[in-house]
């Protein structure tokens, strides 16, 4: 029998999944063009990242890794370092590599900003505070008013953890490209040696980025809300 407690947990892993599908897709093809707007690099366009299809973004591996541990990250874009061809092409291709991260710290305002709305708080919390605040408001919020505000923590906590590991992970594509333009056969199977810079920096400085994107966030949000008169 499907009791209240269940259902409530079917909702909140249905609408994690979505978030981490909606915001890697979107953040994904968003630094797909930034590649071709910005340096006319067509690789990624032409490979289909800036499509919205989350089958271009995902694999099967972030699937599993959902389903182990409630995560996915998504595919890296491929890009072209040889068309970043102005004498600005290291500026180009950091701004590239970050724009990802910009899109999820986007996302992640925007959501806070969306709870905070919901239930008129004046603060923005971490994601199990805001949980456990919500917790005790249903009783008094309207189903729809609760799935919305549900929807707008995983929003914020997906976007918050993808903006601190997108920004190690591209840090780290952006340097190797970089260093190591003129070395196409590197570069080519370059991809192991960045999956272990960005384990091994996400190892000693994960927690720190992430916490600091959480503070970006939250502070942004409260600066947001106040000019804006939310939780007044």
């Amino acid at each position: 029998m499907l009791t209240v407690n269940s259902a409530n947990s079917i909702i909140m892993v249905s609408l994690l999944l979505f978030a981490y599908i909606f915001s890697i897709t979107f953040a994904g093809s968003m630094q797909a063009l930034t590649a071709y707007w910005v340096a006319d690099d067509e690789t990624a366009t032409n490979a289909g990242f800036a499509d919205f299809n989350p089958f271009k973004h995902l694999g099967l591996i972030d699937f599993i890794f959902f389903y182990f541990i409630r995560f996915m990250l998504g595919n890296p874009i491929p890009l072209d370092v040889r068309q970043f061809r102005s004498q600005w092409h290291g500026a180009l291709l950091t701004i590239v590599c970050l724009s990802r991260a910009v899109v999820h710290v986007l996302f992640a305002l925007a959501a806070s900003l969306g709870v905070m709305a919901a239930f008129r708080q004046g603060n923005a919390l971490g994601a199990m505070q805001i949980v456990d605040e919500l917790s005790t408001k249903t009783a008094g919020a309207s189903s729809s008013t609760y799935i919305l505000g549900m929807f707008a923590v995983s929003m914020t906590y997906v976007n918050i953890v993808l903006a601190g590991i997108s920004l190690v992970r591209d840090a780290v594509y952006s340097f190797v490209l970089y260093k190591f333009a003129k070395d196409e056969k590197f570069i080519e199977y370059a991809g192991p040696l960045m999956m272990f810079g960005v384990l091994l920096l996400f190892i000693i400085f994960g927690d720190t980025v992430i916490m600091m994107t959480q503070l970006l966030v939250s502070k942004g949000a409260e600066l947001i809300a106040s000019l804006i008169g939310i939780g007044r």
